[in-house]
């Protein structure tokens, strides 16, 4: 008999654990003990990974948010340590892209002299499982380094308020809350209502997902107009969203008073539906789109602040390999970086492109040690081609 289990009951069955747990980001923690999310990101790409894959590994206990798969460690010649257990994630295609080809055959450019593609939706979309190392199991010389902002969280999401003409306004009942009808948030009049101004920032965060569901917006269906148990599944899907914006943004606190009321009712909706947090995240992750995409419109700075850097070349950085020091003098264009030859003072301009490029990559993050091939363990590494073409072959008749 089968032991698989679907992807979205996995990730429930530690989601609920987590709720659980007093060291749930839904619970309040001492101050000497934050439980923060962090936003899992691909370390070759750079790119966050989203909706229940991001919250799948973002509970795997890792301290490190990066992750990447066998080939880039492998293209990166990082050594997998033998006995290193990979973590499943589950990729849902919903279109697939081709290079754009001439009557001959050749492919199509733009201007720039770049390859055009051209996206082809599915009437039926694909799920595929992919394994992922976390940066702390492998061969990694550099820690994770978070990109340095002039400004903090609490200036970010002000200036936000301010650039997005959001209105805030005290409540003379001492109640946070979202005005549809007005399309206000309201917040306590005291101020001693918050200890820290973080605290107050975790409030307005929390009101934000709220405004988002303004019919100018999402659009979502007033709190009045839906059962109560539709009502605690809008509370978890701006619970996540919070939490989700409060990593991209900087905001180091969360609400944990407002979530611990619905924590029991969380973890009894869960249990009775796994699909119900499935769709919660999914809900989440379109608030949290939406308010990065907006801060975004409205020219604001769209770097994010608590974003650790991919595995890449940063100005400052300087490498060891090939017998001299390289050091990166400049960003020029686009991917395009100025080097410089610290032992005869040359300096190059490259691009990701180059072999140089990528071979100052691969010393950077090894040490500049000798190549090593990746040593495949046969208890765990080498299976997991048998183990992914298992859960495909499971995953055909898998929803998402």
């Amino acid at each position: 008999m089968s032991n698989y289990k679907p992807f979205h009951e996995k990730v429930a069955e530690l989601f609920i654990k987590n709720l659980e747990s007093e060291n749930s980001i839904f619970r309040t923690q001492p101050a000497y003990r934050p439980a923060l999310f962090q936003t899992p990101v691909n370390a070759s790409t750079g790119k966050n990974y989203r909706g229940m894959n991001a919250i799948w590994l973002a509970m795997q206990g890792q301290q490190d948010p990066r992750w990447m798969t066998m080939n880039q460690a492998n293209k990166m010649q990082i050594k997998i340590p033998k006995g290193t257990s990979a973590t499943m994630i589950n990729i849902v295609k919903t279109a697939e892209t081709f290079p754009m080809l001439d009557d001959e055959g050749k492919r199509i450019k733009d201007e720039h002299g770049k390859a055009r593609f051209t996206t082809i939706p599915l009437e039926t979309p694909t799920e595929e499982t992919h394994w992922l190392f976390n940066a702390a199991q492998l061969a990694i010389t550099q820690d994770a380094k978070l990109n340095q902002q002039p400004e903090t969280g609490i200036d970010r999401l002000n200036k936000f308020i301010a650039a997005a003409g959001i209105e805030i306004v005290a409540s003379k009942k001492n109640v946070e809350g979202f005005d549809r009808s007005k399309d206000q948030i309201t917040l306590p009049k005291s101020p001693d209502h918050y200890e820290t101004k973080m605290d107050y920032a975790a409030a307005v965060l929390l009101q934000l997902t709220n405004w988002t569901a303004h019919p100018d917006r999402l659009n979502r269906t007033p709190a009045e107009e839906i059962s109560n148990a539709d009502y605690v599944a809008e509370q978890l899907s701006t619970g996540i969203a919070t939490v989700m914006l409060a990593s991209e943004t900087g905001i180091s606190k969360y609400p944990t008073k407002h979530f611990e009321r619905f924590i029991p009712e969380w973890i009894n909706m869960i249990k009775a539906e796994p699909a119900v947090l499935a769709k919660a995240v999914n809900e989440a992750q379109k608030i949290t789109d939406y308010v990065l995409e907006a801060e975004s419109k409205l020219g604001l700075r769209k770097d994010l602040a608590q974003k650790p850097m991919r595995l890449d070349l940063f100005v400052g950085d300087q490498i060891n390999y090939n017998h001299t020091t390289y050091k990166v003098l400049d960003r020029i264009k686009g991917d395009r970086i100025k080097i410089e030859d610290v032992n005869s003072g040359a300096k190059i301009p490259i691009s990701p492109a180059d072999g140089l490029y990528r071979s100052l990559v691969q010393a950077k993050y090894r040490g500049d040690k000798p190549a090593v091939e990746i040593e495949r363990d046969t208890s765990k590494v080498e299976d997991l081609g048998n183990d992914l073409n298992e859960e495909r072959s499971e995953n055909k008749n898998l929803k998402r």
